[in-house]
């Protein structure tokens, strides 16, 4: 779901866009995508490093009992 409301949004955005700010104490629509692909790109890397962990554990775990 985040990843359709992302790029709906992104599909809409016009070159000056980015620069757009609601009030001067707000971040631009720029930053916020920003943050947003950072806190993206943690998850998943988060997310991929459990995985490796949990995949290496398996296969110890299958080569002692083996």
């Amino acid at each position: 779901m985040y990843q359709s409301l992302r790029d709906l949004a992104l599909t809409g955005l016009t070159d000056a866009d980015p620069a757009f700010r609601i009030s001067p104490r707000n971040a631009t629509v720029g930053e916020l995508f920003r943050e947003m692909g950072e806190w993206e790109h943690a998850y998943w890397h988060d997310t991929s490093q459990r995985l490796m962990r949990a995949a290496f554990f398996l296969s110890c775990l299958t080569h002692r009992y083996h």
